[in-house]
């Protein structure tokens, strides 16, 4: 084989680990509507204090690694790759896999620095989205002539996340909550609906520069309006991002 793709998922073992209420972390009250828990998580995560240790093993597990110290194996990142997966979970990556192939959603990681994404070797993926989540969200879809919104935006801004408080574009955006033909706020059981009455969906950068509101935004037939700076935007060699999506200065 040329490569070897390395199907490990730290986010999904560690990040979402449960807690003593039986919740996924990432899971608070009034979030209900994104966040699901990954189904009999408790059988699949991975102790924190004993991440670096795992990692070290799965590496040493490789058979091929060795022979090119690891530069034809591909591991793959999600969000804010290596603060979620890497900096917290396995600070030694350097020492271990700084060769290596990095798929991730993002180029520009927070607190990470250029080290994080070498555009040599490295690549830049969509987020994941569940099959039913795509089909949901697509049965709403109308079409254009049937809209009714102008554009839409609703998750974690910072009235309702404190992780968002620094966050200015999303901060900014809320003042068109109060705009006719606008729906504009925090998480509502509708959103599925709202989206797929809208002509453009907002596409603010979050705590890091990438967001899967971008891929939702593909199944409801709305035109993405990007306000992200920062965000690297997948496949530019093979889609033409201009001609169905709109960037604007955040």
């Amino acid at each position: 084989a040329d490569f070897f793709f390395v199907p490990d998922y730290r986010a999904c073992h560690l990040h979402l680990a449960p807690n003593k209420l039986h919740k996924g972390l990432t899971r608070i009250e009034g979030d209900d509507f994104h966040s699901k828990i990954i189904r009999n998580h408790h059988e699949k995560y991975r102790q924190p204090a004993r991440a670096e240790e795992l990692f070290k093993e799965l590496v040493g597990s490789l058979e091929h690694f060795d022979r090119r110290k690891g530069m034809d194996h591909i591991f793959v990142f999600s969000d804010q790759g290596f603060i979620v997966n890497f900096t917290h979970t396995f600070p030694s990556w350097r020492d271990h896999i700084s060769h290596s192939i990095f798929a991730t959603t993002e180029a520009f990681t927070p607190g990470c620095g250029q080290s994080c994404f070498s555009p040599w070797k490295d690549f830049v993926i969509p987020g994941h989205l569940d099959l039913d989540r795509m089909q949901a969200i697509h049965n709403f879809s109308k079409p254009t002539h049937s809209r009714s919104l102008l554009f839409n935006f609703h998750g974690r801004l910072p009235i309702n996340h404190d992780y968002y408080e620094n966050v200015t574009v999303r901060k900014a955006i809320t003042q068109f909550s109060e705009i006719p033909d606008v729906s504009v706020g925090g998480f509502i059981e509708e959103y599925f609906e709202v989206m797929g009455d809208s002509h453009f969906c907002l596409i603010p950068e979050g705590t890091s520069s990438w967001t899967n509101h971008l891929y939702e935004s593909f199944f409801a037939g709305c035109i993405p309006l990007i306000l992200s700076d920062k965000f690297v935007l997948p496949f530019q060699e093979l889609i033409d991002w201009p001609s169905l999506s709109i960037r604007w200065p955040q």
